[in-house]
């Protein structure tokens, strides 16, 4: 086979891979419109072919340039986007392109390097995907959590390594004796590429279908505690009723023998049975008043003083599953520390006006808990921070006379959204 077709091969291999990378970005760079998923994939591989055709059957830079730019710029239409958001997204893709080209070009004449990595371009679109790896995961972790050095090493070091691996392996020589091992070789390290990274994302997936799994669980268990609470309520008012009359006659009897100790004691025995198990806010709102309930009873248990204000309408424009993060990660961040306490006091202030969501959380902590705002928040202070950031929020922690206190402000109509 000569070595004009294995070139060929070779550019076909490293175009594949281009377009999975342009693929990659779409995926998170635009929202994809209400169309079956194997159009979307039938434009990829159509795009392939021609810019692939193109590139063997004239192997002119011009042509090859516009059947790269112009068929992406098409496909671009297949997800939601503003006309100038699709052509700066272009632009910008090939630009990164471009400047990493100039930049390995000018690298491998600075120190004598010749290698067919560099010269077929595979190095450069491993760059590429590099590039697309970290602006996606800066991006995505911005929104979710903390991007964790150990992050920042994986996606630094497969492509890069590869690069490496290619200019010590696939020398200009040895691609003249053995044309068809280097295109295997390069079919090789980019499937691992892809295989890795591939894998990457499906663990990433798993831990946030796990961490879904847990918040929906407790959500579910708020539910349930809520539910517990009103029909235990109902049925200790039901008895009430129905015993009404006995109660009546007791109190009576015990007016009449000016007995006022005897008609306090009788009526605090009253109100500790009706709550038994407390409701501590009843706004209506069925999925703030769950979760609030279940967290409130758990502080509650132990002894703590209770202080709640709850304004807001029964629905609100943020996600059930959002609430339970900022909710379930405060308040058991404050039961956590009050346990510590003897001076246990919480006040939960939650209120919605103008479009903005307000809350406030208040606890009484001891020395240690200082931590918490000396050295950034903690893992429960991350997952609520990242959750307010998504809705172009802000959260302030302060301290003050053995006070901590969270501050929150949520915009729930102008969550944060891709281009």
């Amino acid at each position: 086979m000569s070595t004009e077709i294995i070139n060929d091969i070779i550019y076909g291999i490293s175009n594949l891979f281009r377009i999975y990378v342009l693929f990659r970005f779409s995926q998170f760079w635009f929202q994809k419109r209400e169309i079956p998923s194997w159009i979307e994939y039938l434009a990829y591989i159509s795009y392939f072919i021609l810019n692939t055709g193109c590139y063997v059957i004239f192997h002119n830079t011009q042509l090859n340039l516009l059947s790269n730019i112009i068929p992406f710029f098409l496909i671009t239409f297949l997800y939601k986007s503003k006309m100038m958001t699709r052509t700066v997204t272009t632009v910008m893709i090939y630009a990164i392109s471009m400047v990493w080209d100039g930049i390995i070009y000018a690298g491998a004449q600075a120190l004598s390097i010749d290698s067919v990595i560099i010269s077929t371009g595979i190095a450069a679109t491993l760059m590429v995907f590099l590039t697309e790896l970290l602006v996606e995961r800066l991006i995505r972790y911005k929104q979710h959590q903390k991007m964790l050095a150990i992050h920042i090493l994986t996606i630094l070091t497969i492509p890069t390594a590869s690069i490496v691996i290619g200019i010590f392996t696939m020398q200009p020589a040895q691609f003249e004796s053995h044309p068809d091992m280097i295109a295997v070789e390069c079919f090789l390290l980019l499937l691992i590429n892809f295989m890795v990274f591939a894998l990457y994302d499906m663990i990433g997936k798993m831990y946030k279908q796990q961490n879904m799994q847990i918040v929906l669980q407790n959500q579910n268990e708020a539910y349930s505690n809520q539910i517990e609470i009103m029909n235990m309520t109902q049925r200790q008012i039901r008895f009430l009723k129905h015993d009404m009359k006995n109660h009546l006659s007791k109190i009576s009897s015990l007016a009449s023998q000016h007995n006022y100790e005897g008609i306090l004691k009788y009526v605090a025995e009253a109100e500790q049975y009706i709550e038994i198990h407390k409701s501590f806010v009843e706004s209506g709102n069925t999925e703030i008043d769950s979760i609030l309930n279940l967290k409130l009873n758990e502080a509650d248990a132990i002894g703590t003083t209770i202080q709640t204000e709850v304004m807001i309408p029964t629905t609100l424009p943020i996600s059930a599953f959002d609430v339970n993060i900022i909710l379930g990660n405060l308040l058991d961040n404050a039961t956590n520390a009050l346990k510590q306490c003897k001076d246990k006091r919480l006040y939960v202030k939650i209120e919605y006006e103008s479009g903005v969501l307000y809350i406030v959380v208040k606890n009484t902590f001891i020395a240690p808990c200082e931590t918490a705002v000396k050295e950034g928040y903690g893992t429960g202070l991350m997952s609520v921070n990242n959750t307010v950031e998504k809705y172009n929020g802000t959260m302030k922690c302060t301290k003050q006379d053995n006070v901590f206190n969270v501050n929150i402000m949520i915009y729930p109509e102008i969550m944060q959204v891709s281009p």
